[in-house]
């Protein structure tokens, strides 16, 4: 995996990775990608309305130029099939997102979009990885294991109302 430095963020057009055999190649996510992952966002939330989905792409932008935000984009060509982010805080990375198109699942472009942003933020001093993830989504726990990563609390959750 080659690393660059370039943008405050470590951002740069320079391809990090190439997931496997899969022709996807691996890149950090920089301003460029806002628009991509105000999409993602809006369709997570279930946001249809122009002018709300702007607002989600500005806030995103902001993260994006954080100094402490780190992210790595997947592209099959030209197109963006999946990122992952996090936020490297004192010596730690707090992932928040992965996304794989389900397409592209069972390829290996999640791992290596792990291995990538790992390897950013341990260039940036990281030296522990966190990430959460659904109870259900037992592909994601697999990956997580195969990459050495170990279940470390249960987080509980009540609605008061339905």
């Amino acid at each position: 995996m080659r690393e660059s430095v370039g943008k405050a963020n470590g951002g740069s057009d320079e391809i990090l990775a190439r997931a496997g055999s899969t022709g996807v190649e691996l890149r950090c996510l920089d301003a460029s990608d806002a628009g991509y992952r105000a999409r993602y966002a809006a369709e997570c939330d279930g946001v249809t309305e122009d002018a709300e989905v702007r607002r989600i792409e500005r806030r995103i932008l902001a993260c994006i130029r954080r100094s402490d935000y780190l992210g790595v984009v997947a592209l099959d060509g030209e197109r963006r099939i999946g990122h992952v982010e996090g936020d490297v805080r004192g010596t730690g990375l707090v992932i928040s997102d992965i996304y794989v198109e389900e397409a592209y699942r069972s390829m290996g472009i999640g791992k290596r979009l792990l291995e990538a942003i790992i390897a950013r933020a341990s260039w940036r001093g990281a030296t522990e990885v966190e990430f959460c993830t659904e109870a259900d989504n037992l592909p994601m726990q697999r990956v997580g294991k195969r990459l050495g990563f170990i279940l470390t609390r249960l987080h509980y959750e009540r609605r008061l109302v339905d």
